[in-house]
C-alpha cells in the first residue's frame, strides 16, 4: 500500500505562529505522525513565516516536508503551459485573490516536478483554495488531488467571540 500525501496550506502553525487553526493542524499532524506511518505530510506557507522551513520540520521530527510560497512583485506576469496569470496588483478586488493564485501557481509547481498530492487541504479563511479549485475544474492541474477545506465555524459564530476587522473583505 502506497503512502498518501497531504499538503496543507496554511500560515498558522503551532509553536511557529498564534492561532486556533495552527493549533488544530498541529494536533492532527502530530497525532497522524504517531498513529500511523503511511501519510507523507507536506505544508504550503508563506515565504513570511516566523520560522524557516528547517525549524519547522525539524519541530516534526523531519517528518513533515515544508515548501515556501514566495510572492510575486506587485505587477510581475507569470505564466506556465496554460497560459498567463496576471500581476498580484490586478486583483484590485482582494489581495486573498492574488494569494490564492500564487498557492495554487506554487501547487502546479509542485506537481509538474513530480510531487503530486493526494489531499490538499485549505484553511476557509481568506478563499485560498479558489484558483486551485478552479484550475481543477477546467482539468488543468490536481486531478489526482481532493481538495478540501477546513471550516473554522460559522461566521456569526467567530464575530460573538472576535470583533471584526474593518477590511473590504469583511463587507
Amino acid at each position: 500500500m502506497s503512502r498518501s500525501r497531504v499538503c496543507i496550506v496554511t500560515d498558522e502553525m503551532y509553536p511557529v505562529t498564534a492561532g486556533g487553526i495552527g493549533r488544530v493542524l498541529h494536533n492532527l499532524v502530530r497525532q497522524s505522525i504517531d498513529r500511523a506511518g503511511d501519510v507523507e505530510f507536506h505544508l504550503l506557507v508563506p515565504e513570511s513565516i516566523a520560522a524557516s522551513a528547517p525549524q519547522i520540520e525539524l519541530y516534526f521530527d523531519r517528518k513533515v516536508r515544508v515548501h515556501l510560497c514566495a510572492p510575486r512583485a506587485a505587477r510581475e506576469v507569470a505564466s506556465d503551459e496554460h497560459g498567463l496569470y496576471p500581476p498580484p496588483a490586478a486583483f484590485r478586488d482582494s489581495p486573498w485573490h492574488a494569494e490564492s493564485v500564487e498557492y495554487m501557481r506554487r501547487l502546479k509547481a509542485l506537481e509538474a516536478d513530480g510531487l503530486g498530492f493526494d489531499v490538499i487541504e485549505f484553511p476557509d479563511f481568506r478563499g485560498w483554495a479558489f484558483a486551485t479549485l478552479q484550475e481543477k475544474r477546467l482539468g488543468l492541474a490536481f486531478a489526482r488531488a481532493t481538495i478540501a477545506v477546513r471550516l473554522h465555524s460559522s461566521y456569526g459564530i467567530i464575530m460573538h467571540f472576535e470583533p471584526p476587522t474593518m477590511e473590504v473583505e469583511s463587507i
